[in-house]
């Protein structure tokens, strides 16, 4: 029995049985002349899938606005000072109350509230005071304090402006003579 073989060359140029992978296509209607040719299916026509297109965002460009760009600075306090000594009205004749006062300015959205808060350094109570303006200038009055023994009473000074941004800043220390007399501690006077 003989088998022919063919060569590798002769594989390569004979065509292809395998199938590709070209759209669907119907023949088309109606009466024609010659060979029937083949149009594909209408991008709608069922069992086709319409092509899927990505869909395009326009760029966009950034909303124009009239508003100034947002504060990021907080305000500026120089010139925070307080000190003295003050006592309790009940035991001392002397001052009872000591006054704090410093310079606040804010350049970006203005000044909302300025406080001097307080601190006793043996203690601890604490508390705070809204210090009022007078242009730039802002002061008020810590005292009277009534009860417990010497101390010393530590003051700061903290700026808010309208954007919500806080600075601080020390404005010094108070002695306070309390009626019960003990050692306010190391430095003070």
């Amino acid at each position: 029995m003989s088998t022919s073989r063919r060569s590798t060359d002769e594989w390569k140029s004979r065509p292809s049985s395998s199938t590709t992978t070209e759209p669907a296509t119907e023949p088309t209607r109606g009466p024609t002349r010659g060979p029937t040719t083949r149009r594909p299916n209408p991008p709608n026509n069922p069992p086709n899938n319409p092509p899927q297109n990505p869909t395009t965002t326009p760029p966009t460009t950034p909303p124009t606005s009239s508003q100034p760009p947002a504060d990021r600075t907080p305000p500026r306090i120089s010139g925070a000072e307080t000190g003295g000594t003050i006592g309790d009205p009940k035991c001392t004749e002397g001052n009872t109350t000591a006054g704090v006062f410093a310079t606040v300015t804010d350049a970006g959205s203005g000044v909302r509230s300025v406080v001097a808060r307080y601190t006793f350094a043996i203690s601890g109570r604490t508390g705070q005071v809204t210090l009022g303006s007078d242009g730039d200038g802002y002061s008020g009055t810590i005292g009277p304090f009534s009860g417990g023994s010497s101390d010393r009473i530590n003051v700061t000074i903290v700026a808010t402006d309208r954007a919500g941004n806080t600075s601080s800043a020390g404005a010094g220390t108070i002695s306070y003579i309390g009626c019960t007399q003990t050692s306010p501690g190391p430095g003070s006077d």
